[in-house]
Protein backbone atom coordinates (compact mmCIF):
# COMPACT_ATOMS: atom_id res chain seq x y z
CA UNK A 1 0.00 0.00 0.00
CA UNK A 2 2.85 2.29 0.87
CA UNK A 3 4.21 1.70 -2.51
CA UNK A 4 0.86 2.46 -4.26
CA UNK A 5 0.96 5.92 -2.48
CA UNK A 6 3.96 6.74 -3.68
CA UNK A 7 4.58 6.42 -7.45
CA UNK A 8 7.35 4.72 -8.67
CA UNK A 9 9.25 4.54 -12.45
CA UNK A 10 10.25 0.92 -12.39
CA UNK A 11 9.55 -2.05 -10.78
CA UNK A 12 11.10 -5.13 -10.06
CA UNK A 13 13.99 -6.13 -10.08
CA UNK A 14 13.24 -9.27 -12.15
CA UNK A 15 15.50 -12.34 -13.32
CA UNK A 16 15.84 -11.58 -16.79
CA UNK A 17 14.92 -9.73 -19.83
CA UNK A 18 12.10 -12.09 -20.76
CA UNK A 19 10.45 -11.57 -17.67
CA UNK A 20 10.72 -7.94 -17.28
CA UNK A 21 9.04 -8.72 -21.36
CA UNK A 22 6.45 -10.25 -19.78
CA UNK A 23 5.17 -8.68 -16.78
CA UNK A 24 5.26 -5.26 -18.73
CA UNK A 25 3.51 -7.12 -21.49
CA UNK A 26 0.25 -8.48 -19.05
CA UNK A 27 0.95 -5.05 -16.48
CA UNK A 28 -1.91 -3.48 -17.93
CA UNK A 29 -3.74 -3.59 -21.38
CA UNK A 30 -1.44 -2.17 -24.14
CA UNK A 31 -2.25 -0.16 -27.06
CA UNK A 32 -1.14 -2.46 -30.35
CA UNK A 33 2.96 -2.12 -31.22
CA UNK A 34 3.66 -1.32 -27.28
CA UNK A 35 4.88 1.71 -25.58
CA UNK A 36 6.74 2.76 -28.23
CA UNK A 37 4.79 2.73 -31.61
CA UNK A 38 1.35 4.10 -30.19
CA UNK A 39 0.06 6.89 -31.00
CA UNK A 40 0.42 8.37 -28.03
CA UNK A 41 4.42 8.38 -27.78
CA UNK A 42 4.56 9.01 -31.47
CA UNK A 43 2.21 12.46 -30.91
CA UNK A 44 4.92 13.08 -27.72
CA UNK A 45 8.08 12.91 -29.67
CA UNK A 46 6.93 15.01 -32.19
CA UNK A 47 5.42 17.67 -29.66
CA UNK A 48 9.01 17.67 -27.22
CA UNK A 49 10.24 19.18 -30.34
CA UNK A 50 7.61 21.49 -30.77
CA UNK A 51 7.42 22.67 -27.00
CA UNK A 52 11.13 23.27 -27.27
CA UNK A 53 10.62 25.59 -30.01
CA UNK A 54 8.13 27.40 -29.12
CA UNK A 55 9.68 28.07 -25.74
CA UNK A 56 12.59 29.42 -27.41
CA UNK A 57 10.93 31.56 -30.20
CA UNK A 58 8.62 32.96 -27.04
CA UNK A 59 12.13 33.23 -24.62
CA UNK A 60 14.89 33.62 -26.92
CA UNK A 61 16.25 30.81 -24.65
CA UNK A 62 15.18 27.56 -23.37
CA UNK A 63 16.15 24.55 -21.47
CA UNK A 64 16.48 21.27 -23.66
CA UNK A 65 13.94 18.67 -23.27
CA UNK A 66 16.65 16.61 -21.45
CA UNK A 67 20.22 17.57 -19.66
CA UNK A 68 23.16 16.70 -22.56
CA UNK A 69 26.43 17.25 -22.94
CA UNK A 70 26.87 17.36 -26.00
CA UNK A 71 27.04 20.87 -27.02
CA UNK A 72 30.34 21.02 -24.66
CA UNK A 73 31.91 18.11 -26.18
CA UNK A 74 31.02 19.35 -29.48
CA UNK A 75 33.02 23.03 -29.29
CA UNK A 76 35.56 20.71 -27.57
CA UNK A 77 36.01 18.52 -30.78
CA UNK A 78 34.62 19.91 -32.82
CA UNK A 79 32.65 17.10 -34.85
CA UNK A 80 31.38 17.50 -38.37
CA UNK A 81 29.79 14.29 -38.44
CA UNK A 82 27.47 13.18 -35.38
CA UNK A 83 25.06 10.02 -34.94
CA UNK A 84 22.92 10.03 -32.22
CA UNK A 85 21.32 6.71 -30.99
CA UNK A 86 17.48 6.89 -29.87
CA UNK A 87 17.87 10.46 -30.90
CA UNK A 88 13.85 10.83 -30.79
CA UNK A 89 12.63 14.16 -32.34
CA UNK A 90 15.96 15.55 -33.03
CA UNK A 91 16.18 17.79 -30.04
CA UNK A 92 19.69 17.45 -29.22
CA UNK A 93 20.29 18.87 -32.84
CA UNK A 94 18.27 21.31 -31.96
CA UNK A 95 20.10 22.55 -28.73
CA UNK A 96 23.21 22.23 -30.98
CA UNK A 97 21.70 24.82 -32.96
CA UNK A 98 20.28 26.96 -30.20
CA UNK A 99 24.11 27.08 -28.94
CA UNK A 100 25.30 27.89 -32.28
CA UNK A 101 26.97 25.26 -32.76
CA UNK A 102 25.48 23.83 -35.92
CA UNK A 103 27.39 25.30 -38.88
CA UNK A 104 30.55 23.36 -38.42
CA UNK A 105 28.47 20.34 -38.42
CA UNK A 106 27.82 18.37 -41.85
CA UNK A 107 25.26 15.42 -40.67
CA UNK A 108 23.65 14.86 -37.81
CA UNK A 109 22.10 11.14 -38.04
CA UNK A 110 19.56 9.59 -36.17
CA UNK A 111 19.28 5.78 -35.26
CA UNK A 112 15.66 4.77 -34.48
CA UNK A 113 12.92 2.77 -34.92
CA UNK A 114 10.67 2.75 -37.84
CA UNK A 115 7.83 4.18 -36.43
CA UNK A 116 9.65 7.43 -35.25
CA UNK A 117 12.03 7.87 -38.45
CA UNK A 118 8.59 7.47 -40.64
CA UNK A 119 6.99 10.33 -38.57
CA UNK A 120 10.21 12.57 -38.56
CA UNK A 121 11.36 11.70 -42.19
CA UNK A 122 7.79 12.82 -42.80
CA UNK A 123 7.37 15.88 -40.39
CA UNK A 124 9.98 18.04 -42.38
CA UNK A 125 10.78 19.67 -39.03
CA UNK A 126 14.25 19.67 -39.82
CA UNK A 127 17.08 21.04 -42.04
CA UNK A 128 18.89 18.46 -44.25
CA UNK A 129 21.48 18.39 -42.28
CA UNK A 130 19.61 15.45 -40.10
CA UNK A 131 18.70 12.42 -41.51
CA UNK A 132 16.85 9.68 -39.80
CA UNK A 133 18.03 5.74 -40.69
CA UNK A 134 17.09 2.61 -38.78
CA UNK A 135 19.77 -0.37 -37.85
CA UNK A 136 18.87 -2.21 -41.24
CA UNK A 137 20.05 1.16 -43.29
CA UNK A 138 23.92 2.42 -43.88
CA UNK A 139 25.66 3.75 -40.87
CA UNK A 140 28.39 5.77 -42.22
CA UNK A 141 31.61 6.88 -40.41
CA UNK A 142 31.19 9.74 -37.69
CA UNK A 143 33.30 11.60 -34.92
CA UNK A 144 31.35 11.19 -32.42
CA UNK A 145 28.42 8.76 -31.53
CA UNK A 146 26.10 10.05 -28.98
CA UNK A 147 23.23 8.21 -26.63
CA UNK A 148 21.44 9.81 -24.06
CA UNK A 149 18.85 7.54 -22.11
CA UNK A 150 17.83 4.71 -24.68
CA UNK A 151 20.50 1.56 -24.23
CA UNK A 152 18.32 0.61 -21.20
CA UNK A 153 15.79 -0.14 -23.86
CA UNK A 154 17.86 -2.86 -25.52
CA UNK A 155 18.31 -6.53 -24.17
CA UNK A 156 21.81 -6.33 -24.50
CA UNK A 157 24.67 -4.26 -25.42
CA UNK A 158 25.05 -6.24 -28.86
CA UNK A 159 23.34 -4.02 -31.13
CA UNK A 160 25.10 -0.96 -29.82
CA UNK A 161 28.35 -2.36 -29.72
CA UNK A 162 27.41 -3.44 -33.40
CA UNK A 163 26.60 0.21 -34.03
CA UNK A 164 29.97 1.46 -32.70
CA UNK A 165 31.82 -0.73 -35.09
CA UNK A 166 30.27 0.67 -38.06
CA UNK A 167 30.00 4.22 -37.27
CA UNK A 168 33.37 4.05 -36.28
CA UNK A 169 33.67 6.84 -34.04
CA UNK A 170 36.30 8.87 -32.76
CA UNK A 171 34.44 9.96 -29.25
CA UNK A 172 31.38 8.11 -27.83
CA UNK A 173 29.00 10.18 -25.59
CA UNK A 174 27.05 8.39 -22.98
CA UNK A 175 24.48 10.51 -21.45
CA UNK A 176 22.01 9.74 -18.37
CA UNK A 177 23.46 6.18 -18.45
CA UNK A 178 21.57 3.77 -15.29
CA UNK A 179 24.89 1.64 -14.61
CA UNK A 180 26.63 0.55 -11.79
CA UNK A 181 28.17 -2.74 -10.74
CA UNK A 182 29.10 -5.68 -12.93
CA UNK A 183 25.99 -7.42 -14.30
CA UNK A 184 22.19 -6.18 -15.63
CA UNK A 185 19.36 -6.51 -14.09
CA UNK A 186 15.91 -5.75 -14.77
CA UNK A 187 12.82 -4.26 -14.39
CA UNK A 188 9.55 -2.80 -15.84
CA UNK A 189 9.26 1.02 -16.65
CA UNK A 190 5.96 2.21 -15.93
CA UNK A 191 5.05 4.85 -18.99
CA UNK A 192 1.55 6.30 -19.20
CA UNK A 193 -1.24 3.94 -19.02
CA UNK A 194 1.66 1.26 -19.32
CA UNK A 195 4.83 -0.71 -19.30
CA UNK A 196 7.82 -1.49 -21.01
CA UNK A 197 10.90 -3.85 -19.92
CA UNK A 198 13.70 -1.96 -18.54
CA UNK A 199 17.57 -2.94 -18.52
CA UNK A 200 19.77 -1.41 -15.55
CA UNK A 201 23.43 -1.87 -17.18
CA UNK A 202 26.20 -3.41 -15.68
CA UNK A 203 28.85 -0.56 -15.79
CA UNK A 204 32.02 -2.78 -15.41
CA UNK A 205 30.52 -4.86 -18.25
CA UNK A 206 29.92 -1.91 -20.49
CA UNK A 207 33.20 -0.77 -19.71
CA UNK A 208 34.92 -3.75 -20.57
CA UNK A 209 32.73 -4.24 -23.60
CA UNK A 210 33.57 -1.43 -25.02
CA UNK A 211 37.57 -1.32 -23.95
CA UNK A 212 38.03 -4.49 -26.43
CA UNK A 213 35.99 -2.42 -28.98
CA UNK A 214 38.97 -0.02 -28.47
CA UNK A 215 38.13 2.42 -26.15
CA UNK A 216 38.66 3.94 -23.22
CA UNK A 217 36.66 5.78 -20.83
CA UNK A 218 37.98 9.57 -20.54
CA UNK A 219 35.73 11.25 -18.82
CA UNK A 220 32.70 10.26 -16.08
CA UNK A 221 30.61 12.59 -14.25
CA UNK A 222 27.29 12.22 -12.16
CA UNK A 223 24.04 13.41 -14.32
CA UNK A 224 21.26 15.23 -12.89
CA UNK A 225 18.67 14.71 -14.98
CA UNK A 226 14.77 15.32 -13.80
CA UNK A 227 12.34 12.31 -12.67
CA UNK A 228 8.89 13.40 -12.39
CA UNK A 229 10.04 17.05 -13.00
CA UNK A 230 12.52 17.25 -10.00
CA UNK A 231 16.22 16.47 -9.90
CA UNK A 232 16.68 13.96 -7.19
CA UNK A 233 18.13 10.83 -6.60
CA UNK A 234 16.75 7.67 -8.51
CA UNK A 235 13.27 7.28 -7.18
CA UNK A 236 14.16 3.25 -6.25
CA UNK A 237 14.02 2.91 -2.41
CA UNK A 238 11.32 -0.29 -3.64
CA UNK A 239 14.27 -1.95 -4.56
CA UNK A 240 16.83 -3.90 -2.52
CA UNK A 241 19.65 -1.47 -1.73
CA UNK A 242 22.27 -4.10 -3.68
CA UNK A 243 20.44 -2.70 -6.62
CA UNK A 244 19.69 0.80 -6.23
CA UNK A 245 21.33 3.40 -8.48
CA UNK A 246 21.43 6.74 -6.65
CA UNK A 247 22.44 9.44 -10.11
CA UNK A 248 22.95 8.63 -13.58
CA UNK A 249 26.17 8.81 -15.12
CA UNK A 250 27.55 11.00 -18.34
CA UNK A 251 30.76 9.08 -19.47
CA UNK A 252 32.93 10.29 -22.98
CA UNK A 253 34.96 7.82 -24.37
CA UNK A 254 37.89 7.83 -26.54
CA UNK A 255 39.27 5.45 -29.86
CA UNK A 256 42.60 4.48 -28.64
Amino acid sequence: AENDAKFYIWDGPYPSWVKACEVAKNYKPAASGGAFTSNRWLDRVRNHLLDYRKEYETYGIALPPRPSNLPVITTLIKPKKIVDLGGSSGWTYEYLKYCGLDSGIESYTIVENPDIVSLMSASELHDSKVKYCTFEDEIKVCDILYCNSVLPYFETNSEFLDLVARAKPEYILLDDLLARGDDDFFAIQRYYEMAMPHRFLGLNKLLGELASAGYKAIFQAPTGCPVLGQVTPTPMDNFPTEFQIRYSLSILFKKN
